[in-house]
């Protein structure tokens, strides 16, 4: 168990000081062993004088997937003899963002941390089928097949159903999480199937329409989840026209009609017309016809 005093500064060595990685890379298994114990005290112990605790533990696992990339790898893709640390791990962050009780931040840090893990997959279609598998089990709206029912494959560790429960916020957290960081390889990576799939389309897109759809949803975070939508497919343009092969706005366009309806739509609503006034003058500007982009340009 890691003491809440240690976890910051554990925290600082990992994201500031070049000497405290390597300290740390050299003493890896012993941290995540340290880290897994400590997750399963705070799960265990949900007073709220845990809160800050349970967030900086989570915190530490975030710098470790995003700074020490390459050593966390294989524990995560390859059958190794160490990746039940992580599997502990990932069941705790897991764990973190389907728990309806848990502290909101706690929760969105949980799923970008889970995201940040993803992004440590030596192949983009690796992450991209490990998010693929991932959502159904996480979205109140989604079929789940026989395939799903027990859980889902992440890499070389797995993801028991019993542990997820969506509640509706889950799928907010979770695509936050991957909008924010995710890296865009992952998420433009086309996945065999009829037809073709990519995850910035083809998942979240569908996920962020859930997202403002709910009535529970909180207005900030669904204006914010679109808002790095709208932003993360216009970073994405060049490469989403080479995957569809065809033009992603155009006036017939459903994906244009879909994003339309979602401005409209909302822009009445007396919670979130002011954040909606703000997000129509996001949505024209990406669908300006003078940005010059291929995305934009007939073939």
């Amino acid at each position: 168990m890691i003491h809440r005093l240690f976890v910051a500064y554990l925290c600082l060595f990992i994201e500031e000081s070049s000497l405290g990685r390597q300290y740390w890379k050299k003493n890896l298994m012993k941290l995540l062993q340290t880290v897994a114990a400590t997750f399963d005290l705070l799960l265990q112990d949900s007073n709220s004088s845990q809160v800050e605790w349970h967030y900086v533990t989570i915190k530490v696992c975030l710098h470790l997937f995003k700074r020490m990339s390459e050593e966390i790898q294989p524990l995560v893709w390859e059958e190794t003899d160490h990746r039940e640390m992580l599997q502990k791990i990932l069941r705790s962050l897991v764990h973190t963002i389907m728990d309806q009780s848990a502290c909101q931040d706690n929760r969105l840090l949980a799923g970008t941390t889970v995201s940040m893990m993803v992004n440590t997959a030596a192949e983009v279609e690796a992450g991209a089928k490990t998010i693929w598998a991932f959502y159904p089990l996480i979205n109140l709206n989604a079929q789940r097949t026989e395939e799903h029912k027990g859980g889902c494959q992440f890499g070389a560790l797995w993801i028991p159903a019993f542990i997820l429960n969506p509640g509706g916020l889950d799928t907010l957290v979770m695509t936050r999480g991957l909008l924010t960081c995710c890296k865009k390889e992952i998420l433009t990576c086309l996945l065999d199937g009829t037809p073709p799939k990519c995850l910035l389309l083809d998942v979240l897109f569908p996920a962020v329409l859930d997202v403002i759809e709910d009535p529970t949803s909180y207005p900030y975070y669904s204006y914010q989840v679109f808002s790095l939508w709208l932003q993360r497919v216009r970073e994405s343009l060049d490469d989403l026209w080479k995957v569809k092969e065809s033009l992603l706005l155009d006036d017939n366009s459903e994906l244009l009609q879909k994003l339309s309806k979602i401005v409209w739509n909302n822009a009445e609503s007396p919670v979130r017309q002011h954040i909606y006034f703000s997000l129509r003058g996001r949505f024209h500007s990406f669908c300006s016809p003078n940005i010059t982009s291929k995305a934009y340009v007939a073939k």
